[in-house]
């Protein structure tokens, strides 16, 4: 309170009804199968940290939970199309550093096949670059008060890591590195999704196990091939030739040469 009257910040972090105020104080999310072709629509309204809550639900409700094989014994786990820790920081970046005196915009988020694009009205602070939120770099914080409550209520480890911890958490997941970008009078996150590495609960069903692991061996090496395959899970020439040509329909893998010497199988 300042003189005895509700600041702006304590409306938006604690009000019933903060859009009474201030209507352009929300997030738009939709579901995009190209530029112009909108399937979903939703509209998150609310204080912020219940913005913040609801945003991550509606994105969850937009991707796809696949699963993966981790380790020796293909133990299957359950992994989103993007890690919901770098989600749910670029969401916390959109909130935290928006331009809340900019009338009439708010925070949109596009989810697409293969990327999420999260907008936010307010460019950088002025100091800081495109570039310099790729390494360390001081915190210039447009909304003080906002910030500080989001850092007390743990959501916020320390000020001016929200983009290294996204890049951080891309990269130990194999994703490809965050585009960061002034669009307009705003600024723009892009998360991308990570090729061949998730299966549906459709997909991992018509799949064997040998299939499973051959896909988890291609997260961490470039190719591999009908002899590497037989070593592998110690089967036949002609079972390897089946499994991968299987794969190869089902549009997990890319078939790289003609047939055979140097035949060899990416993922698509």
């Amino acid at each position: 309170m300042v003189n005895g009257k509700l600041t702006h910040a304590a409306i938006l972090l604690f009000g019933k009804n903060p859009q009474k105020y201030f209507p352009y104080t929300t997030i738009r999310i939709g579901r995009f199968k190209d530029q112009s072709t909108i399937i979903a629509d939703h509209k998150i309204e609310g204080n912020l940290v219940n913005q913040l809550q609801r945003a991550e639900e509606t994105i969850k409700s937009l991707i796809n939970k696949g699963y993966e094989i981790t380790g020796e014994s293909f133990v299957r786990r359950d992994v989103w199309d993007y890690p919901l820790e770098a989600l749910r920081e670029a969401l916390l970046n959109a909130i935290v550093h928006r331009n809340y005196h900019s009338m009439g915009s708010e925070i949109q988020v596009k989810v697409y096949d293969n990327r999420i694009w999260i907008w936010n009205p307010g460019t950088l602070p002025e100091g800081l670059s495109v570039e310099q939120l790729k390494k360390s770099h001081s915190s210039i914080r447009r909304n003080p008060l906002i910030a500080d409550l989001f850092f007390r209520a743990g959501y916020i480890e320390q000020f001016g890591s929200g983009t290294l911890r996204i890049m951080d958490v891309l990269k130990a997941a194999g994703h490809p590195e965050p585009e960061f970008e002034e669009h307009g009078n705003g600024f723009t996150i892009q998360l991308f999704k990570r090729k061949g590495s998730r299966l549906s609960k459709q997909e991992l069903q018509d799949l064997n196990d040998r299939q499973i692991a051959a896909l988890e061996y291609l997260k961490d090496h470039e190719s591999i091939n009908n002899s590497t395959y037989q070593k592998l899970f110690n089967v036949a020439k002609s079972t390897a030739t089946r499994d991968l040509k299987e794969l190869t329909e089902k549009g997990q893998l890319q078939r790289i040469g003609k047939k055979g010497y140097g035949t060899h199988y990416k993922l698509e």
